[in-house]
Parts: C-alpha cells; sequence; structure tokens
C-alpha cells in the first residue's frame, strides 16, 4: 500500500551529502530533489518532494461540521425501547444556536482521547449533550470503540455514523458497568463518527470521559521517536517498531508550532531516517505512524531537534527550582506539564540526584515523578545520550539543552498516555 504525499507546495532541496552518517543498516533512497537515508528498511517506499515550510496567510481550514437533525431523529428511533420522552428543543451548535450543525474533532486508531461533557456542548433534542470524533474508515476494517467514564456519575453512551449521515450502531453498557462499547465492521471507505453521549438528562455537566478506537488489523503506534541534530541542513529520526504488520511509515514534519504536514512515507521494518536538506538554526517538530490496509495506527509522541547554525542559546546553564543542570553542568534540563483541567506549569527539581542524573516532582515534593539522565556515551558511539522515566499520564514536554552549542531536544507525552521510558542514545552528537 503506497501513499502518496501531500499535494503541498515543494521547494529545491539539495542530495545528502556523502559524507553523511550512516546509523546501522542502511539504504539510499533519492526521489527528485530529496534524500533520506533508511535505516533498517528491507524495501522503501517512494517519498515525494518536501513541502516549503513558509507560512501561507489562510491556509486553514474551516472546521468540519455534521449535520444534527436527523442525528437526533436517529437517536430517538435507537432509543424508543428505553422508554425516554424525546424532546422537540432546536439544535444547534455552541454559538450558532438552530444552525443545525455540530463542530467536530478527529480520533485516530490506537488513539485515546479524554473530554468533557457539558451544558455548552452541541445538545441533542432530548436534552442530552454530545462530542463528536471523525475518523477515516476503509471498507471491511474492524473497529472497536470504547467509551469509559472518568467522572463515576457518568453514564455513558455511544453512536457510530457512517460516511451518509446514517446511524449504523449504538451501545450504552457493552464495555462493563455503565461504560460503552461497539464493535463494527465497516462497509464504505470515508469518514465515519463516533458520538460520545450519555444515556439520559442530567443537571449541570453530564461529566469527563475517554474515547478509545482501535482498527483491529491496523499496526500497533510507534513509541519512542527521537530527533537527532545531524548537523546544519540534517536531523536523523529514529523510533520502535511495534508491529509486524504494517506495510509502512508517515513522517509527519513542521517548524515547532506550526501545522504537522506529510513528509513522505518509508517501508516497512523501518527504524529510522535522516531528513535532510533542512533550513539551518530552525527547530522542527516530527511525528510518526504506521499504516497498512486496515488502516493508520495512532501517531507517536513528537520529537523535536534544532539544525546546527542557531537556534539554541549558548548561555550557561543556571541551576534553579525548576532546573536540572547536568553532566558538569553542559545540559539544562527542564520539564512542562498539562492536566486533564487545562492546567499547566514547570516540573519542580527535586533535592536529590547525582552529576548526570536528577529527579522532578510536578505537585508534592514527597512524589518524586519523573527521573532524568543526561550519559556521557562519547566513548562508545560519539554521543550523550537521554534517557528518562516518569510515573504519570500527565501531558510532558522535555526540554534538554546543550549549552556548549545551543541544541535543544525535546521528547513529548501526549495528556491521557501513561508516559514511556525515553532511551535515546543518539541524542546529542556533540562530543569533543
Amino acid at each position: 500500500m503506497t501513499r502518496p504525499s501531500s499535494p503541498l507546495p515543494s521547494r529545491s532541496l539539495q542530495a545528502l551529502s556523502a559524507s553523511a552518517r550512516l546509523r546501522g543498516p542502511a539504504a539510499t533512497l533519492c526521489v527528485g530533489a530529496l534524500s533520506l537515508l533508511l535505516v533498517g528498511a528491507a524495501a522503501a517506499q517512494e517519498i515525494g518532494p518536501r513541502p516549503s515550510l513558509r507560512a501561507v496567510s489562510g491556509s486553514q481550514e474551516a472546521p468540519r461540521t455534521r449535520p444534527i437533525d436527523a442525528m437526533a431523529r436517529a437517536k430517538a428511533e435507537l432509543r424508543a425501547g428505553a422508554g425516554l420522552q424525546q424532546s422537540t428543543a432546536p439544535l444547534g451548535d455552541v454559538g450558532s444556536a438552530g444552525s443545525g450543525l455540530c463542530v467536530i474533532d478527529t480520533i485516530a486508531c490506537g488513539e485515546t482521547v479524554q473530554g468533557l461533557l457539558e451544558t455548552n456542548d452541541c445538545e441533542f433534542g432530548d436534552g442530552t449533550f454530545v462530542d463528536i470524533y471523525e475518523f477515516e474508515g476503509v471498507a471491511g476494517q474492524t473497529i472497536q470503540v470504547d467509551m469509559n467514564a472518568i467522572d463515576d456519575f457518568l453514564d455513558p453512551y455511544l453512536l457510530l455514523e457512517d460516511p451518509g449521515f446514517n446511524f449504523r450502531a449504538e451501545d450504552d453498557d457493552s464495555g462493563g458497568g455503565l461504560d460503552s462499547r461497539i464493535v463494527f465492521t465497516t462497509d464504505v471507505d470515508g469518514l465515519w463518527a463516533v458520538y460520545a453521549n450519555h444515556f439520559e438528562p442530567v443537571a449541570g455537566d453530564p461529566g469527563r470521559y475517554s474515547v478509545t478506537l482501535q482498527c483491529l488489523g491496523a499496526p500497533e503506534r510507534p513509541t519512542v521517536l527521537s530527533a537527532t541534530t545531524l548537523g546544519s541542513s540534517s536531523i536523523g529520526l529514529d523510533w520502535r517498531d511495534n508491529s509486524n504488520n504494517e506495510d509502512g511509515f508517515e513522517i509527519f514534519f513542521t517548524e515547532s508550532g506550526g501545522s504537522f504536514a506529510l513528509l513522505g512515507s518509508v517501508g516497512p521494518n523501518t527504524t529510522g531516517v535522516d531528513i535532510v536538506d533542512l533550513d539551518s538554526g530552525v527547530s522542527y517538530d516530527f511525528r510518526v505512524r504506521a499504516f497498512n490496509d486496515s488502516g493508520d495506527s495512532g501517531f507517536s509522541n513528537i520529537a523535536t531537534a534544532t539544525t546546527e547554525g542557531g537556534g539554541g542559546s549558548t548561555e550557561p546553564c543556571v541551576l534553579g527550582p525548576n532546573t536540572l543542570c547536568l553532566n558538569g553542568g553542559r545540559f539544562e534540563v527542564e520539564v512542562e506539564w498539562e492536566d486533564f483541567e487545562g492546567n499547566d506549569g514547570f516540573g519542580n527539581r527535586a533535592n536529590a540526584g547525582t552529576d548526570d542524573s536528577g529527579l522532578f516532582y510536578f505537585f508534592d515534593p514527597t512524589n518524586w515523578e519523573m527521573l532524568v539522565k543526561v550519559i556521557d556515551g562519547c566513548g562508545i558511539n560519539g554521543r550523550y545520550w537521554v534517557y528518562s522515566a516518569a510515573t504519570t499520564d500527565l501531558g510532558l514536554t522535555l526540554r534538554v539543552r546543550d549549552t556548549d552549542t545551543g541544541q535543544v531536544n525535546r521528547y513529548t507525552n501526549p495528556l491521557g498516555q501513561a508516559a514511556p521510558a525515553i532511551t535515546d542514545s543518539s541524542a546529542f552528537a556533540t562530543c569533543p
């Protein structure tokens, strides 16, 4: 299964220098003006032209919407046996009452999203509220959708809608207790939608929930993605392949803080790739997902690296309440967190550690939640290594800066996912 690259503008790129670093068994792929080194790939698939990173005014798409008048009628039919009194109240999305449209979010195979059903959400005619998540379905694909209550007082209710806005399945309690589960084999390609709802009207906000979409037969999400600066115009990516059934991996990138664009795809069993002809002194974010004929995996964590020639500061590390200075003070380490209520902040440095390792806590100084190590591996592979372990499912961004060169590496964990261990033994190619 070959994936086309995004139809985005391209610019002239130089071929990869023959002196570029090879990390393990590799093949060189040159397509048009773009060159990549594929690590551990049995066979390379086509990589399209690299898109320009220049901002384009007005390029953002308007939010997708779905009609909810037909949705409410279908729900009324589904619930007819439950003895609920169906309301004829007007339907509309937030801030546009009576428009008959609901704004939707997206969810991917292997992804878990968390949300809050509240009184300013889109509303069914029976007085219940709903959040909508859309995904790309493939005919013949078996999916499993789970909606679990985070707040004990929430009674989840799930509905599944096909691309023609027809409800195809619903569930109340098949997930165990009051939780909901739908297992369904899609019969048409297109954008399907999951409706996260609650069983009956309640006073106030119905409560918090999580929704998980699994595409049975789709590959597992790649993990432990790391990005390493290789020079002024190249960055190396490495990740863990957790599947044995993928057709390949799609690589997405952006300048830090921008919108992700598809760079291209590489073949199955690939665990690394070198991206070349990047701009010097620029920080880039990357993420990767696996794909096969059954669907796409969820995205990996986001990894960040800055090409040489600018970007990060070379100011010395200053030990502080939120800052570790490791490996002789050369590496500055900070971590930001985000919780389920939308609060965020910086991790606090615990009063413990060694020259190359330190600890952070987020809320309670007696509850250490994250260990970070920067290890001198120069005598082994010519790199400084970054290792970390965190016992939390908060959203995290770990930032490590080499004060000698200004290179900054970032490692992220999405909110709601148990943080995986970071074992980046290629983190900084900046040995003396």
